[in-house]
């Protein structure tokens, strides 16, 4: 249970992050907000209860109410086009729990089990490979990737994340995909013990983890909305983490990546929305064309952007360096994919946002939005303090980049 202490402790840094902007530093006033701020806390309750569940079943039905209470707040704007897209995600996240309950169905009650989905009675069944187990796993593990939001089920996410207030994107796309993610480390193992072969059900989580990430890149290319860009951000950090699922790292390691995702995202959502509040547009286009915009909105809007995959103290950078390590140890040179796509996402994202760095700079916030802007600031910086201090504590003490800088 105390594993999962710092991965409580970031979830709920992220919630908390998100109920002080919806009761401090909305951008617009919502009528009934305790109705949004109760669906706020049964999300997170629903997600952070089923970390520490040792059951398929019950894991299975947190994260269902999860879609609950997550399709109410994307509906928290009370547009139409709100409502659509809550409809969006509580469709297609509930098609693809339906696939994953079908798939723990078969496995239960396949090749000797007694019928129960108890994670560590499972895997104390030794399998024979059959068709059964095999499609039982196959369905289960693709059902949870249309939770997570991987290609081809990932068209919920371009709209719950580019279209949500920034709050509501930060907190589905931070909690979700990392619930998600360790659900499927334990079908992956259970995966690994009944069939040895590399030919099996986990290997859809590198060719649909690959093919979430490419999608990512041709999707970022095409997008001039940086609501849309940071949703393609979050996009391809999740294809990443189905890659990392499926590789063969230390429970602590693992533990350690989602709890650099959960931050990170929740950073670059924030960002975003507080850059878009300052320049009054989310349409690149229409942001070049400032006079000038507040020197802190650029420097940590761009920052985010670095942490998110380049700057030497990150999760996500000490991630990558992880993955090569490993590779490298293990002769998988096929795992060097996902930096290698990463390297060139940075490289396109910098190129399509690099002109608001060439605005001139400004130390006025507008009046109208001061308070608004600083108290996201405030918020923002304290996340910046906390992922240096979680990357710090990688590079010392989980030995994750010790080989390659030498210490």
């Amino acid at each position: 249970m105390m594993e999962f202490l710092p991965l409580l402790i970031s979830g709920f840094i992220s919630y908390f992050a998100v109920m002080i902007i919806w009761i401090f530093f909305p951008t617009h006033k919502l009528p009934k907000r305790w109705i949004w701020l109760t669906a706020t806390t049964l999300f997170f309750l629903s997600l952070a209860l089923s970390w520490f569940t040792e059951n398929f079943a019950a894991s299975w039905v947190f994260i269902e109410a999860s879609t609950l209470f997550g399709a109410l707040l994307i509906s928290s704007s009370g547009t139409v086009k709100s409502s659509r897209i809550a409809w969006k995600f509580l469709v297609i996240n509930s098609y693809g729990l339906g696939i994953s309950f079908l798939g723990l169905i078969l496995v239960s009650f396949s090749g000797g089990s007694d019928g129960s989905l108890n994670i560590y009675a499972l895997k104390q069944v030794q399998f024979s490979t059959g068709p059964i187990v095999n499609l039982g796993l196959t369905l289960a593990i693709y059902g949870y990737t249309a939770k997570m939001g991987l290609w081809p089920n990932h068209f919920w996410v371009g709209d719950t994340y580019g279209e949500s207030p920034t709050q509501v994107s930060s907190l589905i796309a931070s909690l979700i995909p990392v619930t998600v993610a360790l659900v499927l480390r334990e079908l992956v193992a259970i995966d690994r013990i009944w069939n040895p072969s590399i030919f099996s059900a986990r290997l859809l989580l590198p060719i649909l983890g690959s093919a979430t990430c490419l999608h990512s890149i041709w999707m970022l290319y095409q997008r001039n909305d940086i609501r849309r860009i940071a949703a393609k951000i979050a996009l391809f950090h999740t294809g990443a983490l189905a890659w990392i699922i499926w590789m063969e790292i230390p429970f602590s390691i693992f533990l350690y990546i989602l709890v650099g995702t959960v931050l990170l995202k929740t950073l670059v959502f924030l960002t975003m929305g507080i850059l878009r509040i300052e320049a009054g547009s989310k349409y690149l286009e229409q942001i070049f064309r400032l006079s000038e915009i507040n020197k802190k909105v650029k420097i940590l809007y761009f920052a985010s952007l670095f942490f998110a995959f380049a700057f030497p103290v990150s999760p996500a950078f000490l991630t990558d360096f992880l993955i090569i390590k490993l590779s490298i140890q293990s002769k998988m040179y096929l795992n060097l994919l996902i930096p290698f796509l990463s390297l060139i996402f940075f490289s396109l994202l910098v190129s399509k946002v690099y002109n608001i760095w060439a605005i001139e700079d400004s130390k006025q916030i507008k009046y109208s939005e001061h308070k608004l802007i600083n108290g996201r600031l405030a918020i923002v910086s304290i996340l910046f303090l906390l992922i240096i201090g979680w990357g710090i504590y990688g590079i010392m003490n989980l030995e994750l980049v010790g080989e390659l800088y030498g210490i």
